[in-house]
C-alpha cells in the first residue's frame, strides 16, 4: 500500500502460506495477525506509515511473524500479542521515533504449551532510536514455557505502562533498558511472578537508563 489508504475487516498476512506485507500510506483494521499458521512466516512494515486497528493484533499466532514500524505510527485499541500461541515466534520492532499506543496489555510470549514437554509462545519487542509504546499493562512471559524479551535502547526511547508491568509472570523473562531508554510503569512492577519465572532479570545500562514505578516486587513467588 502506497501513499494512500486501505481499509479492511480483518489482515492475516502468513495464516496458510508465507507472506509480506509494505504499507507505506495508511491502513485502518478491526484487526491484524502476522504469521498466523503453525509454521508460517509473515512479515509486514510501516515504513513512514499509519496503522489504526480497532481490535486484535497478533505477532506470531502460531507461525513466526515480523512487524516493523520504521518511522511509523500505530493505534490499536485491543490486546497486543507478540508470541500468542504455543509455537508462536514474534517480533515487534519500532525504530527511527515510530509510536505504538494501545489501552489494551501487551503480551509479550503468551501461550504455554499443553505437551507434556512444555515450551509455549516466544516474543520479541524491540524499542529502539527515540520510539516510545503506551499501553495499559504489559507482560513478558505470561504462560509457563514461554519467553518474552523486551530492548528499551536510546534516548528518548520510551514505554509508558498506565496500570502494571510483569518481566516473567510464569515464563522466564528479561527486559534490557540502555543508552537513555525509559520505562515508566506508573502503578507497580513485579518481575519473576510465579516460581517457574524464576530467573527473570532487568538489567538497566549506560548514563540515562531508568526504570521508574510506584512499587517494585522482586521475586513475588519466583
Amino acid at each position: 500500500v502506497t501513499s494512500t489508504s486501505a481499509t479492511a475487516n480483518s489482515v492475516a498476512v502468513g495464516q496458510v502460506s508465507s507472506g509480506t506485507l509494505v504499507i507505506n500510506g495508511s491502513l485502518f483494521s478491526n484487526s491484524l495477525s502476522v504469521g498466523v499458521g503453525a509454521g508460517i512466516g509473515g512479515t509486514v512494515t510501516f515504513s513512514g506509515a499509519t496503522l489504526q486497528n480497532q481490535g486484535l493484533l497478533s505477532v506470531g499466532g502460531n507461525g513466526v511473524g515480523t512487524l516493523s514500524l520504521l518511522h511509523g505510527s500505530a493505534t490499536s485499541t485491543g490486546t497486543v500479542y507478540i508470541g500468542e500461541g504455543a509455537t508462536g515466534n514474534g517480533s515487534l520492532t519500532l525504530d527511527n521515533s515510530s509510536t505504538l499506543v494501545t489501552a489494551g496489555t501487551i503480551f509479550v510470549g503468551y501461550g504455554a504449551s499443553a505437551a507434556p514437554s512444555g515450551g509455549g509462545g516466544r516474543g520479541d519487542l524491540k524499542i529502539l532510536a527515540g520510539s516510545t509504546v503506551d499501553s495499559g499493562r504489559a507482560v513478558l512471559g505470561e504462560g509457563t514455557g514461554t519467553e518474552g524479551d523486551a530492548l528499551i535502547s536510546g534516548a528518548g526511547s520510551r514505554w509508558t505502562v498506565a496500570a502494571g508491568t510483569v518481566i516473567g509472570n510464569a515464563g522466564v523473562s528479561t527486559l534490557t533498558v540502555t543508552g537513555g531508554g525509559k520505562l515508566l510503569s506508573e502503578t507497580t512492577t513485579v518481575i519473576a511472578n510465579l516460581s517457574s519465572a524464576s530467573g527473570s532479570q532487568v538489567t538497566l545500562s549506560r548514563l540515562g537508563s531508568a526504570l521508574e514505578t510506584g512499587q517494585l516486587v522482586v521475586g513475588n513467588e519466583g
